[in-house]
């Protein structure tokens, strides 16, 4: 991993607006008050980075399934991110922020070219 992949960012400030957002790194640990903590860098629309931390069991579980889908890669990951409520300690909601692209499979492909 790039040195850059490391910097730290503001931490992201998550409410109950969606959010969305690009993650720019792979998980790295950063040392907190607490010990070591997972964290990704993401980029706003705007093009500002941020540092999210992903220790949360709401945003491990709900993004999990997402890595899964891209063969346990997190960096080019477009996400919308929020939360359920302005609680504290309320819990996140994670979703892809683009479509899955699943190609057709061969057999449809043909015939229905030779519909045409």
């Amino acid at each position: 991993m790039e040195q850059e992949d490391r910097d730290r960012y503001d931490t992201l400030k998550v409410g109950t607006e969606e959010m969305e957002l690009t993650i720019v790194t792979e998980p790295f640990v950063v040392f907190t008050h607490r010990g070591y903590t997972p964290v990704i860098n993401v980029e706003d629309k705007g093009g500002d980075r941020f540092t999210f931390f992903i220790s949360s069991s709401s945003v491990a579980r709900e993004l999990q399934p997402l890595i899964d889908d891209r063969g346990g890669r997190f960096k080019d990951l477009k996400i919308l991110v929020k939360k359920e409520s302005e609680e504290k300690f309320a819990k996140y909601q994670v979703a892809r922020a683009e479509p899955i692209m699943i190609p057709k499979p061969k057999a449809e492909e043909s015939s229905s070219e030779e519909s045409s």
